[in-house]
Order: C-alpha cells, then sequence, then structure tokens
C-alpha cells in the first residue's frame, strides 16, 4: 500500500512538472528544465536632504535597482523637516526608511537616542582614500554610525569681474579686511558688496563660525557650555555686522543668482550651491585666514559634510548596506562630481580629469583636509535656534550687541557682592521680557559660571505680566462678549500663505495659545491655536472651509483641526464687520471681528453707529 502510494504521489510530481513547461518545449532526462521566475522588486524609502545633495544620491540609484531588483523611493526634504522626519521616525519599531540623510551636527543627538545602527557591527568599514578628517564626525569612539557622502565646507564665492574692478586677484584675498576692501568698492560702484545668508537660525550661527573662527573664538568651551559673552564673539559679531553694512541677506539660491549675475561681489557658499567651470561667471576661493596681513592664520573652513546612515529600525538592513557601500564607491562618488556633487574621496576631488574641468575642487580639497565640524553636542538644534534668533535680532537693528550681556554682567556682579547663586525670577523675567533673551539662553550662560536661575520666580513673573496684559485689554464688543486671546497679540505679526505653491512648509512659530492665554508651551492633549510665519493651510474665507493637517516638530505633532484668519494681524485699528449664511457670532469672534451682522440690514445700522462715533 505504501509503494502504491509513493508510485501514485511521483506521477502526480512528473504532472505537475509537465504542466509547468507549458507544453512547448520536452523536457528531457538528464538535462536541467529551464525555468522564469519574476519576483516583484522589493521596495525601499531613502529619507533625504534635498536639493543638489539628494540629486547627487537620486543619480547612483538606478544601477543598483537593477542590480538588486529593488525600486527605490526618495522622501527630499528641507534641513528642518529632514531633522524632523528621521527623530519622528525613530519611535517606531519598524521604520519607513532604509537610508537617512544626516548633517554631522545631529550626530550626537542621534547616537545618544539610538536612531542610528552601527554600521561597523554590520562589516563596513572607511578606507584610506576618503579624506580622515571628514570621517571624525561618523564616529564614536571606533564605532561608525555614518558615511560622510556630500562633502561641502565653507568657502567663498565670488564675481570674477567685480573682484577684478575692486582691484583684486582671487589668490589676493587672504585677509577679512580684503573682503571688507572689495565690499565697500562694489558698494561705492552701486552694487551689492557681501551676501550672508538668513533664513533659519542654523543658517545665520553656521556662517556666522568662520567669521568667530578667524577671530579666536569658539560658540561653546570645553565643558560645552556657550561662550556667547566673550569679547572674540562680540568683535567677530560686530566685523559680521560691518560686512552685512555693505551688502545684504539672501537665501542661498538668490546668493548664487545675485553674484553669478554681477549684481554683487561676495558672498559665504558652499560647493554645492554652484558648479564653476571655466567660463562661468562666478567662482570659488578659500574663506580668508587672517583678519589682516599682520594677524596670525586660522582654520576658518566649516564643515556642513552630509553623510549617510541607516536607521536603526530600517526594514531593510542588508540591502541599506550594500546600497550606502554602492553611493560611497570611488566609482560612484567620481560620476557624482558630473551631477554637482562633492565627494569626500582624495583620488576623486584630485583626478587631473575632474581638475581640468572643474578647478575649485583643489581647494575644495584642501579645504576639506582641514575643515572644523560644529560642536558635536545633543543640544546643538536647540543651541542654535535660541543663539540663531538673538544674532537676527542683532543684524536687524533690534537689539545691541550689548545690550543684554551689559544688563546680565550686572545682575552677575549683584550676585556675587550679595553672595547669592540664584538670579531672582524677576531678573530673569527682566532680561526675557525686556532685553529678549530666552530663558534657555540666560541659564546657560549663568551654568557656565556657576549661577542658577529662581525658574519658579520667573514663571510667577510671567503670569503676572500675563494678567495685566489680559486686563488691559479686556472690552466689550458689539456682541456682548468679552474680548478674546487673541486681542494680546501683536497686532504686527503676519502669516504668509504658500500653499499655492506647495502642500508644506517649514516655518517658525510665533505665538502660541490656549483657548484663553497666550503661553510658552502647548501639554499633550490640549488644545490651542498656533500661529507661524508662513503656511500653506488655507484659512475658512469665502465660504470655503479652512485646511486640516498636521504641525510638525521634533517634540511632537499638533493636529489642525481649523485654520482661520485673524483679520486685525492686517489691519490693525480698522473696524471689521462679518456675516452672513456661512458665518456665525462665535465665529467673528474666533477670528477678532469687532462686529457680527447677519444681513444687510444689520450691517447698515452697524455701519452708522461706527460712522457717527
Amino acid at each position: 500500500m505504501k509503494k502504491a502510494l509513493s508510485l501514485i504521489l511521483t506521477l502526480i510530481m512528473l504532472l505537475s512538472l509537465v504542466a509547468c513547461t507549458g507544453g512547448n518545449a520536452p523536457v528531457e532526462p538528464g538535462k536541467p528544465a529551464e525555468t522564469s521566475v519574476s519576483a516583484e522588486p522589493t521596495k525601499m524609502t531613502l529619507i533625504l536632504r534635498g536639493g543638489s545633495y539628494a540629486e547627487t544620491l537620486k543619480a547612483a540609484l538606478p544601477a543598483f535597482e537593477a542590480e538588486h531588483n529593488v525600486k527605490i523611493d526618495v522622501l527630499d526634504l528641507s534641513f528642518d523637516d529632514l531633522h524632523t522626519g528621521i527623530a519622528l521616525d525613530a519611535v517606531n519599531a519598524t521604520g519607513a526608511y532604509d537610508l537617512c540623510m544626516v548633517d554631522g551636527s545631529w550626530m550626537a543627538e542621534f547616537t545618544e537616542n539610538n536612531v542610528l545602527a552601527n554600521l561597523s557591527e554590520m562589516g563596513y568599514s572607511f578606507d584610506d582614500d576618503i579624506i580622515p578628517a571628514t570621517t571624525a564626525i561618523c564616529k564614536v569612539g571606533e564605532n561608525i554610525y555614518l558615511a560622510p557622502f556630500f562633502g561641502n565646507v565653507t568657502v567663498m564665492l565670488y564675481n570674477k569681474q567685480l573682484i577684478a574692478d575692486a582691484g583684486y586677484a582671487p589668490e589676493d584675498i587672504t585677509t577679512f579686511e580684503d573682503l571688507k576692501v572689495i565690499a565697500q568698492k562694489t558698494k561705492d560702484a552701486g552694487k551689492i558688496g557681501f551676501l550672508i545668508r538668513g533664513g533659519s537660525a542654523d543658517n545665520i550661527v553656521s556662517d556666522f563660525i568662520p567669521h568667530l573662527l578667524v577671530h579666536g573664538g569658539w560658540v561653546i568651551d570645553s565643558n560645552n557650555q556657550p561662550t556667547v559673552d566673550t569679547p572674540e564673539f562680540k568683535a567677530a559679531m560686530q566685523e559680521y555686522l560691518d560686512l552685512y553694512a555693505l551688502g545684504s541677506s539672501m537665501d542661498k539660491d538668490d546668493i548664487v543668482a545675485a553674484i553669478d549675475g554681477g549684481t554683487a561681489a561676495l558672498g559665504q557658499a558652499w560647493p554645492g550651491w554652484y558648479v564653476p567651470k571655466a567660463d562661468t561667471n562666478a567662482n570659488y576661493t578659500v574663506i580668508p585666514t587672517k583678519l589682516n596681513d599682520a594677524d596670525t592664520a586660522k582654520n576658518t573652513s566649516m564643515y556642513g559634510v552630509w553623510c549617510i546612515g541607516i536607521p536603526n529600525n530600517a526594514p531593510h538592513k542588508e540591502l541599506a548596506l550594500e546600497l550606502l557601500k554602492h553611493v560611497m564607491s570611488a566609482e560612484v562618488q567620481l560620476d557624482s562630481i558630473q551631477v554637482g556633487g562633492v565627494p569626500c574621496r582624495t583620488s576623486c576631488l584630485l583626478n587631473p580629469d575632474v581638475l581640468a574641468v572643474y578647478p575649485q575642487y583643489e581647494i575644495v580639497c584642501a579645504a576639506l583636509q582641514t575643515g572644523v565640524y560644529r560642536p558635536v553636542i545633543a543640544e546643538w538644534t536647540q543651541f542654535t535656534s535660541i543663539l540663531g534668533t538673538e544674532m537676527d535680532n542683532i543684524i536687524q537693528g533690534t537689539k545691541t550687541i550689548d545690550q543684554g550681556l551689559a544688563i546680565l554682567e550686572k545682575m552677575e556682579k549683584e550676585m556675587q557682592t550679595a553672595g547669592e547663586k540664584t538670579l531672582s525670577g524677576e531678573n530673569a523675567f527682566k532680561l526675557y521680557d525686556t532685553y529678549g533673551f530666552p530663558l534657555d539662553l540666560t541659564q546657560e550662560i549663568l551654568e557656565e559660571k556657576g549661577f542658577s536661575i529662581d525658574e519658579d520666580g520667573f514663571k510667577k513673573a510671567m503670569e503676572i505680566q500675563k494678567k495685566k496684559a489680559h486686563d488691559a485689554h479686556k472690552a466689550t464688543n458689539y456682541m456682548g462678549a468679552d474680548a478674546t486671546v487673541y486681542d494680546e497679540i501683536d497686532p504686527s505679526i503676519t502669516t504668509e500663505f504658500t500653499g499655492y505653491d506647495s502642500l508644506t512648509a517649514s516655518s517658525k512659530i510665533t505665538v502660541l495659545t490656549t483657548e484663553t492665554e497666550l503661553v510658552e508651551a502647548l501639554s499633550d492633549g490640549e488644545v490651542g491655536t498656533i500661529i507661524v510665519e508662513k503656511t500653506p493651510f488655507y484659512a475658512t474665507m469665502g465660504g470655503q472651509q479652512g485646511d486640516k493637517g498636521e504641525i510638525r516638530t521634533a517634540s511632537g505633532i499638533f493636529q489642525v483641526e481649523e485654520t482661520i484668519k485673524l483679520l486685525h494681524t492686517e489691519v490693525p485699528g480698522v473696524k471689521i464687520i462679518v456675516g452672513g449664511a456661512v458665518l456665525t457670532p462665535e465665529y467673528a469672534k474666533q477670528i477678532g471681528a469687532d462686529y457680527y451682522a447677519k444681513d444687510a440690514a444689520e450691517s447698515a445700522r452697524i455701519a452708522e453707529e461706527v460712522f457717527g462715533q
């Protein structure tokens, strides 16, 4: 019986094999059968820094996709959105991304929070061709967590004709005094002398660091405490202001366009912004290493190297490692130059064929061999947010360099005289309210000198101020209700709508409110209002419902349930009447209207009342 059963099974297997051949070709004994397998490609997702950085990596993907039967999707984001996207995804058991692009300044934060996979444990190592200095940020001890993919380093972008008009050749620009002379002569000729980059706190701080380095300063001390109240910092800031007075602030694309187009002479830049050739109007040179001819040369090259890593929760770690090795190979890195890449490999940057077309890479290679990384501290993102905001206030003229520091120094001396180690909450609030010093910045400066802050006293002073402001604004409107929290918002604060061009935006939060008061933060589950500098969300108006969505920060997600337009932010001092079928008295109150009219007759009556006042 068993034998018969075995025979039947054998026959079934043979019949199955014949069926699989399709009946067109006989299966010959002793010869392997030809089979065809059509497997679905593995789907991988990368999260990258947008612009030339992402485009460079994208160019290397088709070959890898074909070789490994994968389909790769790329999410390319702004600087801030990239950091947030990686950080938020890291909390998931299985992440969405197989490979991520990481700014060197995030290294400490990401490794401390177990965001990145240990590449050394996965079998990855650096070869001797990768510029050693660029790998320093990529390791913790001997363990590798990142690979330096795009060798960003600060350089000086100049217009060839305008510096010649100022009497200079590129090799003559060796001091910051030379920069001032060129900028002044260019301004005198009716053009822009020197351009700095604004747009975000990180931009401001990063582009300021070479100026600080040439003065012998740094942003933190050996204990990772801020060193913004030093003579070096103040001198560098003053010099930065002097150069700014001879030029302007622009975003990176406008800086490139202005210098290439001949309307501006000089500007700090990064190699990924612009690809000079022999016949282009602009080129790169090194940032000067001395203040003047008598000064000692210092290293003023700062890294902004974009690295690649594998998230610890990546869904396809082994494939991700193969992809990382692929894009870091000498062959792929050399090819990347054709699409604007800046390899961290000596052989690529100093390749004779490359230099014949792109001579600036010799300068870039030298800068990469001696560059300085931004501080590798977990708090760097918070630090730049605080410092960059204060520096922007100084640049825009709303504060002086010494204004806040002087009053803080005075308070320190008073505490020392009294033998106290704690700054009163009232004084901390005075620094915040009068001089714009965030509590965090005051705290960091004082901790460096062994002082602390009475935070409870600060909060109490804040509450007293809020109550005074609320009482001062309390009033009765036409609908017989008390004025809303929106009445406490500075009327000059506005929001730019960007939704016609994009469905996402990266923006600074300008105001936070609960349902009853202005606040510094919103807690989990709390209902409130967020006002931002720019938004893609369309506000309720003209009968159209406002957009819904999400506002994401590094610390959480705010669910946008309604988008409204606060009318008085655009027309302060003007009486506003709203009404009609699509509006309610409650909504009129919410948006800050002075009056609500249910119909035209009511509008006329209110208008008569207002005009008769």
